[in-house]
């Protein structure tokens, strides 16, 4: 399956900036396909899988889970946060979720920031 238009924007926000690893991941994005998208009352998961053609990103652990991404979307007080999982350098998951409210439908207009602002990007290594 192709990513949704959500899921593609989070990611590309992610891995926007110059961390030493975020070039491999962007390279990911280009051909990362999900595996499975399973959606809760509150968010979703998506198992995403990433060619072995294409080389891992360096980081300092095996496996970590990043997330800075934080979507305000219409009709939700709280809004919805955002994690990656990355192991072995390569794209594993998406976790998407709100705070106690419901998720929203496909289409929900929305709009990313980065929480904290600067980022932290130390659990990158």
């Amino acid at each position: 399956m192709e990513l949704t238009a959500l899921e593609r924007a989070v990611l590309d926000k992610l891995f926007s900036g110059d961390h030493p690893s975020f070039p491999a991941l962007r390279a990911q994005l280009e051909r990362v396909r999900v595996l499975e998208r399973t959606f809760t009352p509150v968010g979703f998961f998506s198992d995403l899988m990433v060619p072995e053609d294409l080389p891992p990103a360096t980081l300092a652990k095996d496996a970590v889970w990043f997330g800075d991404v934080f979507a305000d979307f219409e009709g939700l007080v709280h809004g919805a946060s955002f994690v990656v999982r990355i192991a072995d350098g390569r794209l594993e998951m998406l976790e998407g979720s709100t705070v106690d409210e419901s998720w929203p439908s496909e289409g929900t207009s929305f709009r990313l920031r980065y929480e904290p602002e600067p980022r932290q990007l130390d659990a990158l290594g």
